[in-house]
């Protein structure tokens, strides 16, 4: 996990982000059934061995992960929100990096 997200984060848009280093981050594989992935402030990212069979999907719910972490760091109240703002960086992400915007 922790280096899906060092990758992660040395893409565009996100290396634009100043986003906190992988050691600053702590990473859980957890065994939700109904989760592919989750952030807890201040610094936990979860993936789900249960939901992600492959890496492609541990890249996108990685990258979905690091959406929220990075409202969060920013001080944004909807940090957990899927919301308009969420959907554009979402977007942003998919379309530099060939995601389908609409799995996103």
């Amino acid at each position: 996990m922790r280096s899906i997200y060092e990758m992660l984060i040395q893409l565009q848009p996100i290396s634009r982000w100043r986003l906190p280093p992988s050691a600053e981050i702590e990473f859980a594989a957890v065994n939700d059934p109904l989760c592919y992935g989750e952030f807890e402030p201040p610094n936990v990212i979860r993936l789900s061995r249960k939901k992600i069979g492959h890496l492609d999907t541990a890249v996108k719910t990685m990258a979905h992960e690091i959406v929220h972490l990075k409202r969060y760091v920013a001080g944004d109240k909807a940090w957990d929100k899927h919301d308009d703002r969420f959907d554009q960086m979402g977007r942003q992400i998919s379309l530099l990096m060939g995601f389908d915007p609409k799995e996103f």
